[in-house]
């Protein structure tokens, strides 16, 4: 299980001036996540999890990288 800070971007924005995001926008938005997954790989500096494994053979589907520095919290989940 993993909480991470994802960035987030303004839907459908096309060319725009440093004054619209300074008299437009009141503060960045990010979206907070939680994610669940087999881990599948780990650096300094990213988080690899995996949402699908295949049971017979060490195979992994739908892998997500995380930079560690948007991680808020983790913690480890019994597989049943």
């Amino acid at each position: 299980y993993v909480e991470w800070v994802d960035s987030y971007g303004i839907r459908n924005q096309t060319w725009t001036t440093k004054r619209f995001h300074q008299d437009e926008i009141d503060e960045p938005a990010s979206m907070l996540r939680a994610s669940v997954g087999w881990v599948v790989h780990e650096t300094a500096k990213s988080l690899v999890i995996a949402g699908d494994r295949q049971i017979a053979g060490d195979s992994f589907a739908g892998t997500l990288t995380i930079p560690k520095c948007a991680i808020i919290k983790r913690r480890w989940v019994k597989q049943p």
